[in-house]
């Protein structure tokens, strides 16, 4: 399955559902050429159908050459061939068929599902829109074309498609829940919660829609809905794991620290090197103002993930508040390594340095942190660094 990600950090990521099958061509008129040729055309259906593909692919190759002007034969030994993952062979088949017969929209619909596949989308889009302008009224071309405009970062495009698609075919779930991503991608997270309860009218178990509304409601600040969708998700399968942080991450946002609690516990408990689960106790224990325990769940994700230069800056921040400021400072040091134009890093650094009355050395981290974009700095230079 083919993915967006949404970059915003403790959302689940959205999946966009891929490319539909490939359609089957049903102009039967083109029956009407050699009877021989035919004869081996109905015979490879058959084998296709039983899913014989190698069998069938023997058949459309012998109608050929009986009849090398065959759309029909060409049409489905490409439809063969992208069975057997030749897509290379499939494209040239199709290429064929359109040759013979410039006007089969299923043919270019085909292609250019072959041409997803190979990832060369430019050339998938040309046939889309191609197979469209031939038939106006393909529910699986507008889905297909949708999904690759969405997959090249067209989202008004892919919006206007998903709604012809199911103008064409209401009653498809998939495209609702496609359709609510790229509302999500656009902002409209509204629009994309509406468009993934409608989904689920139709499919009250699709987890996908489940996590995608969770993660709309989240961006709409609707906690305790999106706490509701992963409770669903959970419901549906006890170890998803994620699906347990993120409703544990949501309770610690309305500081039900208690639910938040029980359900990073079970995390723990099935995992005890879970570091996002180890992280999000350390925040929820830093709130509590339980500073041991929460330093003691940061080192643990250091000493699992050495490279986590948010467990460093939350330990060094309560060392700060906890006046151990040289431990403090070796944090945040540890933090400017790892992420050098983190402004916040130099900035705290700064403050344990001043109390510390490293002024001098203080002051250079201030400046620095207000030329990286942190510009709360600039009140503490203000103050401290005339």
């Amino acid at each position: 399955m083919k993915n967006f990600f949404l970059p915003i950090k403790n959302i689940v990521s959205i999946s966009l559902y891929p490319v539909l099958f490939l359609n089957l061509y049903l102009n039967l008129h083109l029956l009407t050429g050699c009877s021989l040729s035919s004869q081996y055309i109905s015979e490879g259906l058959e084998l296709y159908d039983s899913t014989y593909y190698k069998e069938a692919e023997q058949k459309f190759l012998e109608a050929i050459a009986e009849d090398s002007s065959s759309a029909e034969a060409f049409f489905h030994l490409g439809r063969t061939r992208s069975q057997l993952q030749s897509y290379r062979s499939a494209v040239e088949d199709f290429s064929k068929t359109i040759e013979l017969d410039p006007e089969n929209s299923e043919a270019y619909l085909n292609r250019a599902i072959i041409y997803i596949e190979l990832e060369e989308r430019r050339k998938a889009l040309d046939d889309l829109n191609s197979s469209i302008e031939l038939n106006n009224q393909s529910y699986t071309a507008f889905f297909n074309r949708a999904y690759l405009k969405a997959e090249m970062g067209d989202y008004e495009g892919s919006l206007l498609d998903y709604d012809e698609a199911i103008s064409l075919n209401p009653d498809d779930p998939k495209a609702y829940v496609n359709r609510g991503n790229v509302k999500g991608l656009l902002k409209d997270h509204q629009g994309a919660i509406e468009d993934f309860t409608k989904s689920l009218e139709f499919d009250s178990t699709n987890v996908q829609a489940y996590l995608n509304r969770a993660n709309d409601r989240v961006l709409a600040e609707d906690y305790e809905g999106a706490i509701a969708d992963f409770t669903e998700v959970i419901k549906q399968n006890l170890q998803n794991i994620d699906a347990i942080i993120r409703r544990g991450d949501l309770y610690f946002r309305l500081e039900k620290y208690d639910d938040a609690n029980t359900d990073l516990s079970a995390v723990l408990k099935a995992n005890p090197k879970n570091t996002d689960a180890l992280m999000l106790r350390g925040d929820i224990k830093a709130k509590q103002q339980k500073n041991k325990e929460a330093i003691e769940d940061y080192a643990k994700v250091i000493k699992l993930d050495s490279k986590s230069s948010e467990a460093y800056f939350k330990r060094g921040k309560i060392l700060l508040d906890t006046k151990k400021y040289d431990s403090a400072i070796k944090d945040f040091s540890e933090m400017i390594k790892l992420n050098p134009k983190d402004g916040r890093a130099y900035h705290s650094r700064g403050l344990a340095k001043l109390k510390l009355k490293k002024k001098k050395d203080a002051c250079k981290d201030l400046k620095k942190a207000g030329e990286l974009g942190y510009f709360d700095a600039y009140a503490d230079i203000k103050k401290y660094c005339k």
